[in-house]
């Protein structure tokens, strides 16, 4: 059964009399199965709800009700009318991880009771509200090209809604917070402005931030964050890498960057001030502050001690950098080195002095050809003084490796 059959069906008391027309089936989103709770009736341009337990038989002639239950629509906040809240939405698809559209809902009925069971979203939905299914279906059926069908489980689908056309339904955060950020990035591609609104206003500002640093489309990110609501837009960047952040907040109106930054938590605006001042195709462009660096100084025991202080905040841990006093750079130490040493072990023993690193202004080309040439994870930027600023991790350079790669092969080819 689909619910497109029976909206503005006629509806009989228990005497046959007809005291209304269907408009609407009521859930509620409190329900973790959808049991329709109610019909919505129009008579004499009111609404009515009729509560679903007097409703005694549904065919194609309308519904047939065992006692006359008229009851003025109040709406409620948890209130969900499926033909208004939901056919002709867009869904996500939390097993195609994608945006669809919804052309019918089928239900069904168990236990004197009507559920909702699936989501239509295929042609034979569409052709079906057009009242071209079954003439078409005996046609392809005759030329053996059946019509195809594609049907996705309620319990397999998160709703969108937006300000302008505000659905009932509401997000499942707990369920859109499981998805991983790059599935999550996919399905953003598929919604609009206002859509996207809704999905990051719902996503906490940590998952928000990974979903946005997996978008792609530079102009998106921007989009994203620009229409966002300010507070909840400076929270996702804070929660980025600095160097990300930059990036973002250099493709906004300069008005709308200055507004977010002065938002923004004092230090981690000032890392991301500090990074903006640098050409974006530079080291300094491409670099993040959040590295791990170690006083020559320490004892393996003290840079263990140091490394756990610094770890949560750094991009990557597989090299750490060893500076001394005024921030110059020394050399480079291996986790694995670090772990294995005696815990009274100067670190200044143990370190790597000759150790590959590019200059703040050196051009992206250079640090993803050096990146490249000794098969780093990361590389340290340092400043004319041979003081370290940053590093820029494999990541901030791989689309320039992919084209060079691609490049050599076809010489070779």
């Amino acid at each position: 059964m689909y619910i497109s059959e029976y909206l503005n069906q006629r509806i009989n008391n228990e005497h046959g009399e007809m005291i209304g027309h269907a408009i609407d089936f009521l859930i509620s989103s409190r329900d973790t199965k959808p049991q329709i709770q109610a019909l919505i009736a129009r008579k004499n341009r009111l609404l009515f709800s009729i509560p679903w337990e007097v409703v005694a038989k549904m065919d194609r002639s309308g519904f047939h009700l065992s006692s006359t239950v008229l009851r003025p629509y109040a709406e409620r906040e948890e209130h969900i009318l499926l033909g208004r809240d939901v056919l002709d939405k867009q869904i996500v698809d939390r097993q195609g991880m994608k945006v669809v559209r919804v052309n019918d809902l089928e239900v069904e009925e168990a236990g004197g009771k009507l559920y909702l069971k699936a989501v239509d979203v295929g042609l034979s939905g569409l052709l079906r509200r057009l009242y071209f299914e079954r003439p078409l279906k005996w046609l392809a059926k005759a030329i053996n090209r059946p019509i195809g069908t594609r049907q996705i489980p309620w319990a397999m689908v998160d709703t969108l809604g937006s300000r302008a056309d505000p659905m009932k339904l509401k997000v499942t955060v707990d369920r859109l917070q499981k998805l991983r950020p790059a599935d999550l990035a996919d399905i953003v591609e598929g919604l609009d402005r206002e859509e996207r609104n809704v999905l990051f206003s719902s996503l906490d500002s940590e998952k928000a931030a990974e979903t946005i640093g997996e978008v792609d489309q530079e102009e998106l990110q921007a989009s994203i964050i620009a229409n966002l609501e300010p507070e909840k837009a400076s929270d996702i960047l804070e929660e980025m890498p600095p160097d990300d952040a930059a990036d973002l907040l250099a493709d906004l109106p300069v008005a709308t960057a200055a507004d977010l930054l002065d938002r923004m938590e004092d230090e981690d605006a000032a890392d991301v001030k500090e990074l903006m001042q640098y050409p974006q195709d530079t080291a300094g462009g491409l670099m993040t502050t959040e590295y791990v660096s170690l006083l020559e100084s320490l004892t393996a025991d003290e840079a263990i001690e140091e490394l756990r202080r610094q770890a949560p905040e750094a991009e990557t841990i597989y090299y750490l950098y060893v500076v001394d006093s005024e921030e110059h750079l020394k050399g480079v130490l291996s986790l694995r080195r670090l772990i294995i040493s005696p815990k009274e072990r100067p670190i200044r023993e143990i370190f790597k002095r000759d150790l590959a690193f590019v200059l703040i202004g050196d051009k992206q080309e250079k640090v993803a050809e050096v990146i490249d040439k000794y098969d780093l994870l990361a590389i340290p930027v340092v400043d004319d003084q041979n003081r370290l600023q940053g590093i820029v991790t494999v990541d901030d350079v791989m689309n320039l490796l992919m084209e060079d790669r691609a490049r050599k092969r076809r010489m070779v080819g």
